[in-house]
């Protein structure tokens, strides 16, 4: 497995630097992670990064927390996973008690409402689309590279996801087991048809 050769102190400052800017919830803090990792300090390409947030999602819990020790392993072994970890969380759950203290106080003054419901909520589902689109892009991206076929199972995968889930409710864990089963069919497919002719 690829390492860098980041020290641990910058490496902690990297992560408590993302923890001190995730304010809206879990759609900012992996807009956050996605720009460390991919744009600033190129531990992972779109690519990858989605092949790991998607991994995330098939075990339960928390996915950011789930990628984190993903990336902190990647970068630094197993003392990245804590270092990691540790900054991400800092902040959050020094916050998070702050806040609590505080709100209890304010919860019903409707100047803060009107700021959670029309300003703070929308902005965080707008990173939450910007970080979902670009996973989406780079998926269909590489996807594209490999051939058409690819890439029309790729679209009928994140389709039947939507539909599964969003319309007929079926659970969370069933809908990517039975989206990996699919992506498994049809690898042997392709790679039966296509081993001594290449798609171009």
């Amino acid at each position: 497995m690829q390492r860098t050769s980041i020290t641990l102190p910058r490496l902690f400052l990297l992560w408590l630097s993302i923890g001190l800017q995730s304010f809206g919830g879990g759609m900012a803090t992996g807009a956050l992670i996605r720009r460390t990792a991919i744009e600033q300090e190129k531990w992972l390409d779109e690519a990858e990064y989605a092949r790991q947030s998607s991994l995330c999602s098939v075990v339960p819990g928390m996915n950011l927390l789930s990628l984190t020790i993903l990336i902190g392993y990647r970068v630094a072994g197993t003392p990245g996973v804590v270092i990691s970890l540790l900054g991400l969380l800092l902040p959050s759950v020094s916050m998070a008690l702050l806040i609590t203290a505080a709100f209890i106080h304010l919860r019903h003054n409707p100047a803060v409402q009107k700021a959670l419901t029309y300003g703070i909520v929308p902005a965080t589902v707008g990173l939450g689309l910007y970080t979902t689109g670009q996973n989406a892009l780079a998926l269909l991206r590489e996807s594209g590279e490999q051939g058409k076929s690819v890439l029309a199972v790729s679209l009928a995968l994140i389709v039947a996801g939507v539909v599964l889930f969003g319309i007929f409710r079926l659970p969370v864990f069933g809908v990517l087991v039975g989206g990996g089963v699919c992506g498994a069919i049809f690898e042997v497919w392709y790679q039966r048809r296509y081993r001594k002719d290449p798609p171009t």
